[in-house]
């Protein structure tokens, strides 16, 4: 799997500066665990929606990779960690969206 969702091709006629939404860490929700794994993306409060814009530079990394690492099938969640940086280093903006 690429970057994003779909093969590159479907993206030939996106402008530059388009909303492309890419779904990463899609089973890490709700409980324990989901809070954790907001406070490494630096988000106190996950109902609180001012905190969703994710600042992914000061995203703590090596947290998120020993965490990930702990969950079942880890090794996709590594992969979107992966994706995560690439896409961060592109200029792509991150939202967290809560479990509910």
């Amino acid at each position: 799997m690429g970057l994003l969702q779909y093969p590159p091709e479907f993206y030939e006629s996106t402008t530059d500066g388009s909303p492309v939404i890419v779904d990463l860490f899609g089973v890490v929700e709700g409980t324990h665990v989901g809070r954790e794994f907001a406070a490494h993306l630096g988000i106190s409060d996950v109902w609180d929606f001012g905190q969703h814009k994710i600042d992914s530079n000061r995203a703590d990394l090596a947290s998120l990779r020993s965490l990930l690492g702990t969950l079942g099938d880890h090794e996709k969640y590594l992969h979107d960690l992966e994706r995560f940086e690439r896409l961060r280093d592109l200029g792509y903006d991150f939202y967290f969206r809560p479990g509910g």
